[in-house]
């Protein structure tokens, strides 16, 4: 477990788990081992299946612009940023974009899409890279920060009697 973060979220009838792993891990190996020790960092009547495992990495990119030279392509959501998945940025950036898309494209105002989206997309990935070198703590540092976070937070943000009641 050493090494290796674990973020639970709540979901109707159960939680998903995900496991950060170290970059030396097997995903397979990971995913059987894990059966043995995840148990006891989940909450009392949760039961512990392995569905998936897998190495993946995260994105951290913004396109140069949010529009072409001439102003008849727009880029929104994913097609214009990628970012690590923590806040659902992304998702919400995309949402956020579509509606000035629309906004922009109704009034003309395409390059003030272009400029407003562009920022907030630098806004966004500063801040999901913030957390993502939290949740790797790359630093000894880092590490100290994580563990003062850790020690500092309460148990759960979300009461366990009520995490199977989330819509």
């Amino acid at each position: 477990m050493a090494g290796r973060n674990v973020l639970t979220v709540p979901f109707r009838g159960g939680l998903r788990v995900d496991v950060r792993c170290r970059p030396d891990d097997d995903p397979d190996a990971l995913g059987e081992a894990a059966a043995d020790w995840l148990p006891g960092l989940l909450p009392e009547g949760h039961a512990c299946s392995v569905t998936w495992s897998s190495h993946y990495r995260f994105q951290q990119v913004v396109a140069d612009r949010l529009t072409d030279a001439y102003g008849r392509v727009l880029l929104a959501g994913e097609a214009g940023h990628l970012f690590a998945p923590f806040g659902a940025r992304g998702l919400n950036s995309g949402i956020a974009d579509a509606a000035a898309a629309t906004a922009a494209l109704s009034t003309g105002d395409v390059s003030g899409y272009a400029h407003a989206r562009h920022r907030a997309a630098l806004l966004n990935r500063r801040a999901a890279g913030r957390a993502l070198t939290h949740l790797t703590a790359p630093t000894p540092w880092h590490r100290a920060a994580q563990r003062l976070a850790a020690a500092a937070a309460p148990p759960s943000a979300l009461p366990l009697d009520q995490a199977d009641r989330i819509d």
